[in-house]
């Protein structure tokens, strides 16, 4: 007679990982909602997004605002105005170029040749 409680370790063992993988992954997507950008980060925003600089396509940082858990940077460029939107990695869309901590979404305009792969590389500098 085969015991049926031979594999109650192994089951038990397998539903610990397996919620453990769950909890992680939960814990992972509650910090993600709650992301926000805390106060007094303005000044590494603004370097961050490249302030007082000239980025590819004589592009210069012109506007940003904090809302919550975005940031918005409008970037006045020779061929126009060019508005990302910056957030959490995880709630942006599939399309949005990221970093380890931000993903940058187009939200108007064209960006010239260069400044996404400039802007997400500075992003990346001045966020570690």
């Amino acid at each position: 007679m085969t015991n049926r409680f031979a594999l109650l370790p192994l089951l038990l063992a397998s539903m610990t990982a397996a919620s453990v993988h769950v909890s992680a992954a939960v814990a992972e997507d509650a910090a993600a909602r709650n992301a926000v950008v805390p106060a007094g980060q303005e000044e590494l925003l603004a370097q961050m997004l490249g302030k007082g600089e000239t980025l590819p396509g004589d592009c210069k940082l012109s506007a940003g605002q904090v809302e919550y858990k975005t940031v918005k940077a409008t970037y006045a460029c020779s061929s126009g105005n060019v508005v990302f939107e910056l957030s959490h990695p995880s709630q942006a869309a599939g399309d949005a170029e990221r970093t380890d901590r931000f993903a940058l979404t187009l939200q108007s305009g064209s960006p010239p040749d260069g400044f996404v792969p400039a802007l997400v590389s500075r992003i990346t500098r001045k966020a570690t």
